[in-house]
This record gives structure tokens, sequence and C-alpha cells, in this order.
């Protein structure tokens, strides 16, 4: 794994289509950068265009 640093422009900050970092490391199972983000304020609710939040992609990988 990377280590984990905050996103340069802030963990709020999301891409045109939705995507945030938060969603990118939930979606790569970067537990570590997940809860430095959540600690720094990133939103697991926020959606992207096609509807999916970081607590849906988040799934799969909590029920192992």
């Amino acid at each position: 794994m990377f280590p984990c640093s905050p996103p340069p422009r802030g963990v709020a900050v999301v891409s045109p289509s939705g995507i945030s970092a938060l969603f990118l490391v939930v979606r790569n199972g970067n537990m570590e950068c997940v809860e430095m983000l959540l600690r720094r304020g990133a939103k697991p609710d926020l959606k992207t265009e096609s509807g999916y939040t970081s607590l849906i992609i988040a799934l799969p990988h909590l029920m192992l």
C-alpha cells in the first residue's frame, strides 16, 4: 500500500463525475486511508453521478 496523506485540495473535493478521494480509497480497500479521510471530515454519503456512495462501495469489503 502507498502511504496515506491528505489530498492536497482537501477531503471534500470531488471530480466532475462526483468521485471523491474517499470513494477511491474505499474502492481500493485501503482502510488506513479511509480512516484518515473520515477523521478529516470526508463525507461517506456523497453520491457520484451514477448514484453510488463510498458506503455502497465499502459493503463488499465489510462483508469479508
